[in-house]
């Protein structure tokens, strides 16, 4: 019987009788019972009557259904079926949740794989309604010097039975790049003079970033997008970090102005890189043209001149040759 029903017929019942062949002539019976059970906690009696007197015994067995309860761990906030990125100077927040279980449950916590002897909190046990049981704890710890990835896992586990539930989750320090910005390849131009209706060549290079940061472009304070212009970015991991090359291409229409280089990420409030330019007149065909010419010219005269410049320079020579000879007979 379960819980003062009769077992159904359907449910797999085995009886196997073993004759004692004692002075007593007894006999002993095994029953075996197979049965899937619906009920979440109950008696289950097995009662021996005597096939000819009216007198029988019964045996109870409490059993309970137990339930492995959904596990939830979230750090500093997210959620951990991510990579969660945290700042080494705070302190890390970790929660871990174990939702629905039958029995209660005990957490523990490991901290790179590694028992924690770090004080948490087990601060809320709580039976539903329904029979089950939630569990919240918390753990609290800072980062060592020489710290920057690790892992987190809680586990829960029953005081009754060996089942486990084991949630886990990894985190990293983030990490803010060192960000340079270059027009046409010269970064120490405060500002960069360019010709009117070239092409303009900016680099926004963030270098060292954990995790990859986002790069977006700003011209005169207007996004970046017009005709004649282009976008490239590109991601490198390299060294745990990241480095994000950003090259945007464009004509300017403006005198002079600013570009900038807006860096982005999730961990971070964003920061902008500025570099300015100027635009300088492209040199009139005609009075390039006139230069040409005047060169040209000036070269031919030179050319002509230099024989006249020769026969003066003998002219003077021999001038003064004469003048020394008379001064000489005076």
């Amino acid at each position: 019987m379960i819980n003062n029903n009769t077992v159904s017929e359907s449910s797999k019942i085995s009886v196997q009788v073993l004759p004692n062949y004692g002075d007593n002539l007894t006999f002993d019976v095994i029953s075996t019972l197979k049965i899937q059970l619906f009920d979440k906690d109950g008696i289950l009696a097995c009662i021996g009557s005597d096939q000819t007197l009216s007198g029988s015994q019964q045996q109870n067995v409490k059993f309970t259904l137990y339930a492995t309860p959904s596990m939830v761990l979230t750090i500093n906030g997210y959620s951990s079926a991510k990579e969660v990125y945290v700042d080494k100077r705070e302190e890390i927040y970790a929660v871990c949740s174990a939702v629905g279980a039958r029995p209660d449950v005990n957490l523990t916590w490991l901290i790179n794989d590694k028992p924690t002897n770090l004080h948490f909190d087990e601060n809320s046990h709580r039976r539903t309604e329904v029979g089950v049981y939630d569990l919240i704890a918390t753990l609290q710890f800072n980062l060592s010097e020489n710290e920057d990835f690790g892992t987190i896992t809680c586990i829960s586990n029953f005081e009754v039975i060996n089942v486990t539930s084991v949630v886990h989750g990894t985190f990293c320090t983030y990490v803010l790049p060192i960000v340079t910005v270059s027009v046409n390849g010269d970064t120490t131009a405060h500002v960069k003079d360019v010709v009117e209706d070239d092409l303009v060549n900016v680099t926004c290079i963030a270098t060292g970033a954990r995790p990859a940061v986002d790069v977006s472009w700003l011209i005169n304070g207007r996004k970046f997008n017009g005709p004649g212009s282009s976008l490239k970015t590109t991601v490198e991991h390299i060294n745990e970090t990241f480095q994000t090359e950003s090259t945007i291409k464009f004509i300017p229409r403006d005198k002079e102005g600013n570009i900038t280089c807006v860096i982005s990420s999730l961990h971070a409030n964003k920061t902008y890189h500025y570099a300015f330019f100027r635009l300088k007149d492209r040199p009139d065909e005609h009075s390039f043209g006139l230069i040409i010419t005047l060169s040209s010219t000036g070269c031919i005269l030179v050319v002509l001149l230099i024989p006249l410049l020769c026969v003066i320079l003998k002219r003077s020579r021999a001038s003064r040759r004469r003048q020394l000879r008379y001064s000489r007979s005076m």
